[in-house]
């Protein structure tokens, strides 16, 4: 009859060694330090400037986090298959949401200056659903704001 064969083939291992996984890391984390390094210098040399550009680059990683919640919620519903190699990797953009509201709520605080009272209404409101009295020109956690 037949013989029974049998291989010590390796199986499949779809996990990358740790060592590739330390140098992505390191990577990542010295990518990290350099672009704080760089928005530092920004904001050093042209502090009127910072502040647009950082509100630009905010709103072009939000698109981009957003837009993969959006991927992820279409391909549940159409309950797809096809996507799930594409999936995972939007998940883990999407897993950088908590980053984003923490650079939103810095955001928050650099489109402040630009809310004026209106003479019109007793008060204004802040970006953060706070009031501003017209009379002291705050909130509970902004700066002040220049009365023009």
């Amino acid at each position: 009859m037949s013989k029974h064969h049998h291989h010590d083939a390796p199986k499949d291992n779809y996990y990358l060694p740790v060592a590739t996984w330390e140098k992505g890391r390191n990577v990542l984390l010295a990518l990290f330090v350099i672009s704080w390094v760089a928005a530092l210098a920004g904001f050093s040399l042209d502090h009127k400037q910072f502040f647009p550009s950082y509100l630009v680059a905010f709103f072009f990683g939000a698109g981009i986090i957003i837009g993969s919640a959006l991927f992820i919620m279409m391909q549940h519903l159409t309950g797809s298959a096809w996507s799930v190699p594409l999936r995972r990797l939007m998940e883990n953009i999407m897993m950088t949401m908590p980053i984003l509201a923490k650079c939103g709520s810095i955001g928050h605080h650099i489109a402040e200056p630009t809310t004026r009272p209106m003479a019109s209404s007793a008060t204004t409101p802040c970006p953060s659903r706070i009031s501003i009295s017209q009379s002291s020109g705050r909130c509970d956690h902004c700066t002040p704001i220049d009365s023009a």
